[in-house]
């Protein structure tokens, strides 16, 4: 069985696993949740200097479509899995309620075409890609120029720790699921290569004052290293992307040339 199936498979397993349900009041649930989401609200603010065309890439159940569409956006969402419980099972069953569109396929080689969209937006997806480069450049290749290409709640580790130790404690993956962390600078590197620029990685954290760091010595700690003139958020940014533990999640984003 090819690693995409597995991914596919070993998906709708955790998430059977896991309790997930295919309603739409439990997708409306998940609605809800998001546009109180901390991290969610976050990302809008990043995005919400663009309009029109959204593409949420690799969009899983696409709850998160159907709030850029309620915030006026023209989306259409891209997910490989047909999964009524991970995938675009609950959109096909009530196509009706969606205010969007979306589309069956593979984001490493996306049947969209090229430069039509405004923003092209991953969320927690990156990290399953068999090919990362490639991912990235398919996202960059839907964009228009000058559009806005960001990812969220990505898998980072530190470089002193190795992928398998990271996937030997992922519970996801015993069932299939293609999980990773990378270093960030590979996220980082794999957005240049696409010719996407002015790029930005920023740890999570920042999106809440650091309050998501649970170890409260080193919160403290971070919160008065932050607070030094000029230098000081630079100083912590190095210090959680270089050496947060393995599966905490990073932002990155840029424009594509």
């Amino acid at each position: 069985m090819c690693l995409k199936n597995k991914e596919i498979l070993g998906y709708h397993a955790f998430a059977k696993e896991s309790g997930w349900e295919n309603s739409i009041e439990n997708f409306m649930e998940y609605v809800k949740n998001g546009k109180k989401s901390e991290y969610l609200n976050f990302l809008m603010k990043i995005i919400a200097g663009k309009s029109g065309k959204l593409l949420d890439f690799a969009s899983g159940t696409s709850f998160i479509s159907y709030i850029f569409a309620e915030n006026g956006y023209d989306v259409t969402a891209l997910e490989m899995n047909p999964s009524d419980l991970c995938g675009l099972g609950v959109f096909r069953k009530y196509r009706n309620k969606m205010p969007f569109q979306a589309v069956l396929g593979d984001c490493e080689h996306s049947p969209l075409k090229e430069g039509i969209f405004d923003v092209v937006f991953c969320h927690q997806a990156l990290h399953h890609a068999c090919d990362l480069d490639r991912m990235v450049s398919e996202m960059a290749r839907c964009a228009r120029k000058g559009g806005l290409v960001i990812a969220g709640g990505e898998h980072i580790r530190p470089f002193f720790t190795s992928d398998e130790t990271f996937r030997k404690n992922h519970p996801a993956v015993v069932f299939g699921a293609n999980e990773h962390a990378y270093p960030y600078y590979e996220y980082r590197d794999a957005f240049k290569n696409a010719g996407i620029v002015k790029v930005e990685v920023i740890p999570r954290g920042f999106e809440c004052n650091f309050e998501t760091i649970s170890q409260k010595h080193l919160r403290s700690f971070i919160k008065v290293i932050s607070k030094i003139p000029f230098v000081g958020k630079g100083i912590v940014s190095q210090m959680l992307l270089n050496f947060s533990g393995a599966g905490t999640e990073i932002t990155i984003y840029g424009f594509k040339q």
